[in-house]
């Protein structure tokens, strides 16, 4: 795939960050700490790596405004691009030591998604989109959703509220739902690296009520670009609304990001949930 300077600089950034982030991960399989040592490790990791990005991106585009995750919002002072940063999606992950956790930059311009970059330095899997320039894995494979028509044969992931909170009974009921109707529901615990997944055809879809945007940005760009749906889940109806940050509330709400085919089946299932 050709790189623009702006995705080239991305894609550094995150390559730059994720091989420390690596050496932080097999430095913690080896330490035998206690658990507030442990969490405290994991948070100094993750600090390290949205200032290295953040330094990256402000010396790179000084203009641009930043949203990172614990982090205070930095406006531009071009009052058009902003980068959304995930420095560590799937910190449960990471902390307990399970390989599934990736760094998610993206690029919005005037509200739409126009680059997106999710890296997983263990397997060192580079999922990259440009707005008009097609999804790609490590460069050279292109990306395609997977192409199902029945969510029967689907695979699908999500992600659920944590106990006690008043959003699990409808999260449970909604899982039990799809469950049901598709081929299996998996719960990885990363958005951004599941939505990539969908993007390449690994899994069929994903879908969360409530996410940030430094989850979902750059992952949505990935799925559209290969040819997937996403669209905004309101949490009142679970009715579709085309996804754009800023337009449809998803920081506050969620999405799905899905192989295009299985969208109607995908939100039948969530209305019939909606209507008991």
């Amino acid at each position: 795939m050709e790189q623009t300077g702006t995705l080239g600089t991305m894609i550094t950034a995150v390559q730059n960050a994720g091989a420390r982030m690596e050496e932080d991960f097999a430095t913690l399989q080896n330490r035998h700490v206690t658990a507030a040592e442990l969490v405290g490790f994991v948070e100094a990791a993750d600090q390290r790596c949205a200032q290295d990005l953040q330094d990256t991106f402000a010396t790179a585009q000084p203009t641009y405004g930043m949203l990172i995750e614990g982090r205070d919002a930095v406006p531009g002072t071009d009052g058009a691009h902003r980068w959304i940063v995930d420095p560590m999606d799937g910190t449960g992950n990471f902390l307990r030591g399970l390989a599934h956790w990736a760094i998610s930059v993206a690029l919005e311009h005037n509200g739409e998604i126009v680059a997106g970059v999710v890296y997983d330095p263990v397997r060192k899997d580079l999922f990259v989109a440009e707005r008009g320039s097609g999804a790609w894995l490590n460069g050279d494979i292109r990306l395609h959703t997977s192409g199902k028509s029945r969510l029967s044969e689907a695979m699908l992931s999500t992600g659920m509220p944590p106990g006690g909170s008043q959003a699990l009974p409808q999260a449970l009921s909604q899982y039990q739902n799809v469950l049901t109707a598709s081929a299996g529901v998996r719960q990885l615990g990363a958005a951004a690296l599941d939505l990539a997944y969908v993007a390449a055809g690994r899994l069929d879809g994903y879908w969360n009520r409530h996410l940030d945007p430094w989850h979902f940005a750059a992952g949505q760009i990935l799925i559209e670009e290969a040819r997937g749906r996403v669209a905004a889940l309101q949490p009142e109806t679970g009715g579709p609304e085309k996804a754009g940050l800023g337009k449809a509330g998803l920081g506050e709400a969620g999405l799905v990001g899905i192989a295009a085919d299985l969208y109607p089946g995908f939100m039948t299932a969530l209305t019939t949930l909606n209507e008991r």
